[in-house]
């Protein structure tokens, strides 16, 4: 169990909640100002250059301050980022169990098939090790084993970094559905920007608009659901024994705070996201294997009637 890495990402998509809210604020102030000077222009004489002028000018304002929180929340998530990739770095190499290895070893050599109480086994002995999952996934391919292994695998949570970087790198321009009217009227003509491999921002051509405004939302809004839906793994299977030993203690803390308080003991550890699975073909195999079986049994009564 990683501690850290769990309320790491709680921390990632409660920063996301409150960076919507405060998105939320801004236009909504923004909303007000531009009210207010709608009002007041109606008592001068130059009420459409007064409007246009001043509500150009809260645009402005608005603009700046979105640009400040979206920068602020995009650093926040990018230093949770590298925690993260801190922590799957020191998951990716630690060592495998040795007594583990050496029996994989040896089944290998011979090509022995593990029943499923001994899958069960080296799950136990493997602690989460990645290379000890794919090493015994490798194994059960090579003896066309009757059992799989499902797991995720160093690219998977590679993809959840890129994920959380998604998030950080579409912050800006980000408007909660219900503050759409406002941000397109905050942000309609701007131009679009890429960053470039070298860091350089340019202009791709287009505007921003209503759809353009909806995409980014929905790029943002998609993002923190997958961030949510990642937080099992990476709490369950991205550990080290330090880790598992600090969260333990951390665990321990909470129920004992808990009991005092009599208040409800904390949730179990997520289970591990490593599970074993019958071979879809295995079950084909064994039904050829019995209908050879049939077969011949079927042959070998024949062939004694006839010797009759």
């Amino acid at each position: 169990m990683n501690k850290k890495n769990e309320l790491l990402l709680q921390g990632i998509t409660t920063r996301a909640r409150q960076y919507s809210a405060k998105v939320t604020d801004i236009l909504t102030g923004y909303n007000a100002m531009v009210k207010k000077t709608r009002e007041e222009g109606k008592i001068r004489k130059d009420e459409e250059t007064f409007v246009a002028e001043n509500t150009k000018k809260h645009s402005e304002a608005a603009r700046r301050l979105l640009a400040a929180e979206a920068s602020a929340f995009a650093a926040d998530v990018r230093h949770s980022a590298e925690e993260l990739k801190d922590q799957l770095v020191q998951t990716l190499f630690r060592p495998m169990n040795q007594a583990l290895l050496q029996r994989l070893t040896v089944m290998h050599e011979f090509g022995i098939a593990p029943s499923r109480l001994e899958l069960e086994t080296m799950l136990d002995q493997n602690a989460g090790n990645l290379l000890g999952l794919k090493s015994i996934d490798t194994l059960l391919t090579k003896t066309k084993a009757s059992y799989k292994l499902v797991f995720y695998d160093a690219s998977t949570y590679e993809n959840d970094l890129n994920v959380i970087e998604s998030l950080a790198r579409d912050a800006d321009h980000f408007v909660p559905t219900e503050m759409h009217s406002a941000g397109c009227d905050v942000y309609r003509g701007q131009p679009q920007t890429i960053k470039r491999p070298d860091g350089i921002e340019a202009q791709t051509g287009a505007t921003w608009d209503s759809i353009a405004l909806l995409m980014r939302n929905t790029a943002i809004t998609s993002a923190t659901k997958k961030i949510e839906e990642m937080t099992q793994r990476w709490s369950a299977d991205i550990s080290t024994s330090i880790m598992d030993s600090a969260s333990a203690a951390v665990k321990a803390e909470e129920a004992e705070q808990a009991r005092i308080e009599g208040k409800p003991i904390p949730a179990a550890d997520p289970a591990s996201t490593a599970t074993i699975e019958k071979r879809a073909d295995a079950a084909i195999e064994f039904a050829r294997e019995v209908g050879k079986q049939n077969a011949k049994a079927i042959d070998t009564l024949q062939a004694g009637h006839y010797a009759r």
